[in-house]
């Protein structure tokens, strides 16, 4: 399992195949569909997995402690993976609600991978002391590099009523991230993702950093859909569903090679083109209608009536005025920008950018 010639992966024996040998090259040819006989891989992978665009689907999987996982502990590459899955796990002991979809613990890399689906945790009532739930969509914990990813997994977390004088698990900090549910200050890394999935009250849209005073924010040039997510705040920047639906939007990001972007796809959202779920001719620029047409003139309009039309972005020329020596002087009026959130409700009028 190399490189140059690594083991093919089709089906899940196959895949349980990285338990014997964790430090090999292993590449999907096919989408691969888990039941609930599937056990994740609990040997430090150190290898490496190429998805090669293709999907594995979760099973819910409800009895076992860590719901869901593809693997235990990831310490190598997990590259053009997409994932898919609704898991839901339930607990009434003194342990923690872990749910994730790929691994448990990122000390390694993950990069141009995608998740879909829902990650659900119930704590029922019981006395003593409560943990916090671990939750996320790619990594409970990330130590590692998680970059080029997105998710639009729904995430929820419930807990029964408890009695007076017993504690409650508000009173804890919940690790519930879209991206990884806890994000280690100082060693992880998450760059140029985006989450677009509903979050718990408590929860972070891309993750919850370590309370590391000293160290920097590892998080760097993610976006979130607040209006999904139902906040405005927990790493990355946040922003309306109708700019996380604008290639404009995500500042920095390679459109050319990486991302890409079609109205009709993945409800507007960027996708990525490894995806062989989504037919992306190779080297297609991003569609027209969306907006990294950006054609002059093009408008986009949204369910509220809100239109955008887009301008020349070619153009340096400053604008023309007439002759001093004609009797009326004009200068041509520049166009205006109007910012999205000083619209009034109901707005039916067009924006120009």
């Amino acid at each position: 399992g190399t490189e140059r010639d690594p083991y093919i992966l089709t089906n899940a024996s196959e895949l349980a195949f990285m338990e014997d040998l964790p430090d090999a090259y292993y590449k999907l040819a096919a989408d691969i569909n888990l039941t609930d006989s599937w056990d994740y891989i609990e040997a430090k992978f150190t290898g490496v997995l190429d998805g090669d665009g293709y999907t594995i689907r979760m099973s819910p999987n409800p009895g076992k402690y860590y719901a869901g996982l593809l693997f235990y502990w990831n310490s190598g590459t997990i590259k053009n993976l997409s994932l898919e899955g609704n898991l839901s796990y339930s607990s009434d002991l003194n342990i923690d609600i872990d749910c994730s979809l790929l691994t448990q613990v990122n000390e390694g890399t993950i990069e141009n991978c995608s998740a879909r689906g829902s990650l659900s945790g119930h704590k029922q009532r019981q006395r003593g002391t409560w943990t916090s739930p671990l939750m996320g969509s790619f990594a409970q914990t990330n130590y590692g590099t998680i970059r080029n990813c997105y998710s639009t997994v729904d995430i929820s977390y419930t807990f029964d009523a408890t009695g007076e004088g017993e504690a409650s698990p508000s009173d804890y900090v919940w690790n519930c991230g879209g991206i990884a549910g806890k994000n280690e200050k100082g060693r992880g890394k998450i760059e140029n993702c985006y989450f677009a999935g509903s979050l718990p009250r408590y929860g972070a849209p891309i993750a919850v950093e370590s309370s590391v005073v000293a160290k920097a924010s590892g998080i760097s040039n993610c976006y979130y859909d607040k209006e999904v997510a139902g906040r405005d705040s927990g790493g990355g920047t946040p922003k309306s569903t109708l700019a996380m639906k604008l290639q404009a939007a995500y500042s920095g990001w390679d459109f050319n090679s990486v991302w890409y972007m079609d109205p009709s796809l993945n409800d507007g959202y960027p996708v990525l083109r490894n995806e062989r779920r989504f037919s992306i001719p190779a080297g297609a620029a991003s569609a027209s209608g969306s907006s990294a047409a950006q054609t002059s003139g093009h408008t986009v309009t949204t369910a509220e009536g809100i239109g955008i039309t887009f301008g020349d972005r070619e153009s340096t020329a400053a604008p023309t005025t007439t002759p001093a020596s004609t009797s009326t002087s004009t200068s041509t009026p520049a166009s205006t920008t109007t910012p999205v959130s000083t619209l009034p409700p109901n707005n039916t009028g067009n924006i120009r950018v």
